[in-house]
């Protein structure tokens, strides 16, 4: 279920093909328990990018589409952007976000954003000709 598309022509129609992919999700800070609201962000213009954008401040990360995927399941990154499980809330994932500025922790429901992943899965499939990333 995609949130908010930009379609190729404007016309929202599922069968037709869209180059922007936006997906709300409230994020919870662990520690202070700060709910942040934010959104997830894919365009086809850069297909193995995803962006987080959060909406209290101009902050926003880039990270692969695949780190992403990844941490919906497992432990995955090992640099600037990081997954992890939640050993006191099992059905919740921690999105790790490191900067020289500091390091903070989000706490996210996978099946949330999942929904976002599997629309662009959807959209990569539709247009495997054109925007599917090749390689490894």
């Amino acid at each position: 279920m995609c949130i908010y598309c930009e379609y190729a022509d404007d016309m929202p129609d599922p069968g037709r093909d869209y180059r922007y992919i936006a997906h709300p999700i409230e994020l919870t800070t662990v520690g202070w328990a700060v709910a942040v609201g934010a959104v997830f962000e894919w365009d086809e213009a850069d297909p193995w990018a995803v962006t987080i954008d959060f909406r209290d401040g101009d902050q926003s990360w880039t990270f692969s589409r695949e780190l992403l995927k990844a941490g919906l399941h497992d432990d995955a990154g090992l640099g600037d952007v990081q997954f992890t499980g939640d050993v006191l809330h099992p059905n919740r994932r921690l999105m790790i976000l490191d900067s020289p500025d500091g390091r903070i922790a989000f706490r996210f429901d996978p099946i949330e954003v999942s929904f976002f992943v599997e629309s662009i899965d959807r959209h990569l499939g539709r247009t495997a000709g054109s925007t599917q990333p090749k390689g490894d």
